[in-house]
């Protein structure tokens, strides 16, 4: 499952922050789908709370488009799994394929 790579975020990439992005998108997918149905948003972002966004969190795979699937791959499981074992020999860092991996992750869910 795409949460097994949670566990291996870089301490600056928190929780918080983890959250704050996947319920953006989570958000504007089911916004997105909804007012392009005429149908009123099944969420709006002062309706959403930590255990409405745990309830819907199960469905963000169903909402990854297939072409972002390989973004998906490598932002939360191989990034952090490098940068995981690049800090056990004290020097975590990014190379610039994986920058360049994340900005367009970033480019296409924003």
């Amino acid at each position: 499952m795409w949460l097994d790579g949670i566990q291996h975020f870089p301490p600056a990439y928190n929780s918080a922050t983890y959250l704050k992005h996947a319920s953006n998108f989570i958000y504007r997918r089911f916004t997105d789908e909804a007012t392009s149905s005429t149908m009123k948003p099944a969420l709006s972002a002062e309706k959403i709370n930590h255990a409405t966004f745990l309830s819907q969190l199960r469905f963000y795979e169903d909402l990854v488009p297939k072409s972002l699937e390989g973004l998906e791959e490598v932002r939360l499981r191989e990034i952090p799994g490098t940068l995981a074992q690049r800090r056990k020999h004290g020097n975590a860092f990014l190379e610039k394929t994986e920058v360049t991996a994340l900005v367009e992750w970033k480019l296409y869910v924003s």
